[in-house]
């Protein structure tokens, strides 16, 4: 009788073992499942590394789909090495930063260009942060941007400015500019040469010392300015005046403006 009553306990036991072991690899499981849900619906990539010299863990389907490559072509081209990934001319200072901000205690933020399938150059945004187990080798898991357009677009406005600002140099325009809120006023290089100093031409002077203006052409300067302030959206507006310059001669200058509002 004792005998059977052990074998009773020791089956239930084992049963009740079995039902909490079933039940939490269940609980993995939905738990896999959802972490595949949210990676899949993550247009970006998503990769996991063994630090920054080591072997790839993880690798997303769209990440992959970003550079082109198959699984089994990106792991026999870069699998055991993520800096390998990393576009030689940027390889050095992308590490370089990577390793700063993780002696910090920071979480990588960095850009740099990896080399698609196609040949391609990509600019790559990374972010992520190391993790660490109780059970295992710690990680580093990071989410990767495709800004390439981005950069693209950054590039062709300073391509765009240089050529605005080298047409301005050649036919002696000057620039300047004026938030009528703030008061903040810039202006280019060439007014500097001109007049020998910086002031706000939009800004009524009272006093009649900030300005270097002909005295008979001052009221025609004040209503310059106060039409600037009040004529709508995108008009331009236009004075012949005298101005003074930096050899205190007077010479004439035509001055046009316009009034642009932004969203606000």
């Amino acid at each position: 009788t004792l005998i059977w009553r052990i074998i009773l306990v020791v089956t239930l036991l084992a049963v009740a073992l079995m039902y909490m072991v079933r039940r939490a690899a269940h609980r993995l499981r939905l738990q896999q499942e959802d972490y595949r849900s949210i990676i899949s619906s993550i247009s970006d990539g998503v990769i996991k590394f063994a630090g920054l010299h080591g072997p790839f863990l993880f690798l997303s389907p769209n990440f992959l789909k970003m550079l082109g490559y198959s699984r089994e072509e990106f792991l026999h081209n870069f699998g055991h090495d993520f800096a390998s990934t990393i576009y030689e001319h940027d390889r050095e200072s992308a590490l370089s930063t990577m390793e700063q901000q993780l002696e910090s205690g920071l979480h990588i933020d960095a850009e740099y260009r990896v080399r698609a399938k196609s040949g391609a150059l990509i600019w790559m945004c990374h972010k992520g942060s190391p993790v660490s187990v109780d059970h295992g080798a710690p990680y580093i898991q990071s989410i990767i941007f495709d800004v390439s357009h981005n950069k693209e677009a950054a590039q062709a406005k300073r391509i765009s400015d240089e050529r605005y600002h080298f047409i301005l140099e050649q036919h002696d325009i000057i620039i300047f500019e004026q938030n009528l809120e703030s008061g903040h006023f810039s202006c280019s290089a060439q007014w500097l040469q001109t007049f020998g100093r910086v002031f706000n031409i939009l800004e009524p002077d009272p006093q009649h010392t900030g300005i270097p203006v002909h005295e008979q052409d001052r009221e025609r300067l004040a209503a310059f300015q106060t039409a600037v302030r009040q004529r709508p959206h995108h008009v331009k507006i236009a004075l012949d005046l005298r101005l003074y310059d930096a050899e205190g001669q007077a010479r004439w200058y035509r001055i046009e403006a316009s009034n642009l509002t932004n969203a606000q």
